[in-house]
């Protein structure tokens, strides 16, 4: 049982040190360690930490699709209202169209 139980030790020990090495070969350990260093030396500590690490964890891209996001979603309005604006004349021209054959 004390064989097993080393084994089992060393399965589990090894098993973790190869994930560590995969995170850190991969640039996992760095990103982490920055955002953690980024919130510690904040002179206000944010309202919400965890909001802070999610925004920041994903540096620039992160940043790049909320922007791409905000722009698409002023997109879709600018483009809603239009549509709506086409349907209005669209139903007038229908109207005057509907006149004209009645005539």
């Amino acid at each position: 049982t004390t064989t097993t139980t080393m084994s089992s030790y060393q399965s589990i020990s090894q098993r973790k040190e190869e994930f560590r090495k995969y995170l850190e070969s991969n640039g996992v350990v760095d990103a982490i360690t920055k955002v953690f260093v980024g919130l510690y030396e904040q002179e206000a500590r944010p309202e919400d930490p965890l909001q802070y690490i999610r925004q920041n964890l994903g540096g620039k891209e992160a940043e790049d699709l909320q922007k791409d996001n905000e722009n698409l979603k002023n997109e879709i309005k600018r483009l809603t209202e239009r549509l709506s604006q086409l349907e209005t004349q669209n139903d007038a021209d229908q109207e005057e169209t509907d006149e004209q054959n009645e005539a």
